[in-house]
Formats: C-alpha cells, structure tokens, sequence
C-alpha cells in the first residue's frame, strides 16, 4: 500500500494533534513586571530566580534563547501557583 500511495503517510501525521502544550504567552518586560509584583506578595520563586527576574530589567542583559528560557521557566513555575497575565 506505502508503494502505492507514500503521501498517505503525510496526511496522517498531519491529522494526528500534537501532545505538546502550546502557550501563546510572549516573555516582555511588561510581563516580567507583573511575575516580579506577583511574586514580591506571594513569594513563590527562589531567590535567585527572583534577582534574575529583577535584572533583566535593571542591567543591560541580552534578551537571548538562555534568558527566555529561564524567564519562560519562572512564569511556567508562578503559573502552576496561580499567576495569571493581568492578575497581580
């Protein structure tokens, strides 16, 4: 049947959903702001993610792959507490 017919299998990957989450959630420094003040009353992070958070937007930190990573990290970890986009 693959002989036949090989697009076969392309139409079938592409009618199988990804099993990974996606979040729509773009890291800026607005919402950096929002994770600090959220975290500042509820005090969920560690606080050496905190600081990073802090310095992000204080020192002159490239806004790089490594830097979204941990961002993205913290705001997966306050949101797993409660953190909503626009909720302090």
């Amino acid at each position: 049947m693959l002989s036949k017919e090989p697009d076969i299998l392309w139409d079938v990957e592409e009618e199988i959903p990804s099993n990974t989450p996606i979040d729509l959630t773009e890291i800026n420094p607005e919402l950096v702001k929002q994770m600090i003040a959220y975290d500042r009353y509820n005090k969920r992070l560690k606080d050496h993610n905190f600081r990073f958070m802090m310095e992000t937007l204080e020192k002159p930190i490239p806004w790089d792959e490594r830097t979204m990573k941990y961002l993205k990290s913290n705001y997966e970890k306050l949101k797993e507490y409660g953190f909503r986009v626009g909720k302090k």
